[in-house]
């Protein structure tokens, strides 16, 4: 199974950080792609680590490199940049299951991470949205 994962720059709060690990533990997947940006990716690189380490993890980032922290990091599958809703609908489409950590449960317009889980469920994707 192949995750897909979607969320905020600002992170992930204790009982998303909770719930996606119990999630990774028990699902049975073989790749995990996020966005490679502070907060929630950043995170979720950490936990989907934990789980598998990261030779599963992928990352497909965004074109403004101010917010991505794996640029510090040796990562061995990175993707070619991609203007941030490019790079989201990627995830999406890409993905059998999309997991989305936003800020709250209330849909915003001007979010990425709403952005993704509109795209995702206008592709027909499972997604999972992880209550703050």
């Amino acid at each position: 199974m192949r995750i897909g994962f979607t969320g905020t720059r600002r992170g992930m709060t204790e009982r998303q950080r909770n719930t996606l690990s119990r999630l990774l533990a028990d699902l049975n997947w073989f790749s995990f792609h996020h966005g490679g940006c502070e907060g929630a990716d950043t995170q979720a690189d950490a936990i989907a680590q934990t789980v598998h380490g990261k030779n599963r993890i992928c990352i497909r980032p965004g074109d403004e490199e101010q917010y991505l922290y794996w640029l510090k990091r040796d990562r061995p599958n990175v993707f070619s940049p991609k203007p941030y809703l490019e790079r989201n609908k990627r995830i999406a489409e890409g993905a059998d299951i999309l997991i989305a950590a936003p800020k709250s449960m209330k849909e915003e317009v001007r979010s990425g991470t709403w952005a993704t889980v509109r795209y995702a469920r206008k592709v027909g994707k499972p997604i999972v949205i992880l209550d703050p």
